[in-house]
């Protein structure tokens, strides 16, 4: 089954953003709370050879409007305040560092990151870029093929298909990895083009 190009290379990201507890049953919206995000991991793999990472985007990310993080999202992602305080950059920045890394590339995300980046544009009054118009969503691309269940996790994502767990789950780059073991082990299976 083929969901991905046959050759050449493609960039996947995963985002983490502002949250508490409760927050997502409540569809990420609350008064006064907003997924802000504050990483932004994302890889450029080459498809023709196994899924070989080519190059790597790392960036943490200052919300604009609950500057202060909750102790949920502290301990779910290990990003701490100091560090965000010390090593984060503006959304805008941000976005800009990360629109020049995908460049004409076709982009994926496993799940709603172009919501959250485009909600950010929003937050961050700044213009939606296209790119997030022609992203990809590879959770919905997999469970469509019966690949996955649609409600897993990029971070549970390995587990799922049964290989080890990420050791940094709901670390934005270590989520983007996870999703590509998980696309070469299906490869590697036949299950995937």
């Amino acid at each position: 089954m083929s969901l991905l190009p046959a050759s050449g290379q493609i960039v996947l990201y995963d985002t983490e953003f502002t949250s508490w507890p409760g927050f997502m049953a409540q569809g990420f919206k609350a008064p006064g709370r907003y997924p802000e995000v504050i990483q932004i991991g994302a890889v450029r793999i080459d498809v023709s050879d196994d899924f070989a990472e080519r190059d790597v985007l790392d960036i943490l990310v200052l919300p604009r409007v609950n500057a202060q993080l909750s102790d949920y999202i502290i301990d779910l992602t290990g990003i701490t305040q100091v560090r965000l305080n010390e090593e984060a950059i503006r959304f805008s920045e941000a976005l800009e560092s990360f629109l020049e890394f995908v460049g004409d590339y076709d982009l994926y995300s496993f799940g709603t990151d172009g919501k959250i980046m485009t909600e950010n544009c929003k937050i961050n009054d700044l213009p939606i870029p296209s790119v997030f118009e022609q992203e990809k969503n590879l959770k919905i691309m997999l469970a469509e093929a019966g690949l996955i269940d649609g409600d897993v996790m990029s971070s549970e994502l390995p587990s799922y298909v049964g290989l080890p767990p990420e050791p940094n789950a709901h670390d934005a780059l270590a989520d983007a990895r996870a999703v590509v073991r998980v696309l070469r082990y299906l490869r590697s299976e036949g299950r995937l083009a």
